[in-house]
């Protein structure tokens, strides 16, 4: 590869072969279900039959259910996959628990900053001497001030 080229990560095939199926699986599920929509008589309105699927209740029923099935087994598909390659551990579980505390003081150190930044912003903003040129900049710098104060990242 040149020293521009990006590596771009694909994912494995059962993925995308499971991704397509259940796509498909769902357009002839939204179809059949028009169908089934139609068969009843509370509904002012009707979708036209050109954009449904099954002849008549039975066989819109009969595809529905069969494309749920179809769903059930892509999904068995998947996790069977993602089980025994160890993708959905990598994918589900990619922080170590050491890291979870430091996540957490973060986002709290964030809200802390932004509740402190509004008492700020306020008493700024009911000072009628303050221009808007250096109320811009207090609202600009008032979380970097803040986060920096309270040993957040």
């Amino acid at each position: 590869m040149g020293p521009l080229a990006k590596e771009v990560a694909v994912p494995p095939l059962v993925s995308r072969l499971t991704h397509w199926v259940n796509a498909i699986a769902i357009i002839i599920m939204i179809r059949s279900g028009w169908r089934i929509y139609n068969a009843s008589p509370f509904f002012p309105f009707m979708f036209p039959n050109w954009l449904t699927m099954g002849d008549w209740l039975g066989g819109a029923l009969a595809i529905h259910f069969a494309m749920m099935w179809v769903l059930a087994v892509s999904m068995l598909v998947y996790l069977c996959h993602g089980l025994a390659t160890g993708g959905l551990r990598r994918r589900l579980l990619p922080i170590a628990g050491r890291a979870i505390g430091g996540h957490q003081n973060r986002a709290y150190a964030r809200k802390r900053a932004t509740d402190f930044g509004g008492e700020i912003e306020a008493r700024f903003t009911s000072n009628p001497h303050i221009t808007d040129n250096e109320l811009d900049f207090v609202r600009g710098n008032q979380l970097d001030c803040v986060v920096v104060l309270t040993g957040g990242r």
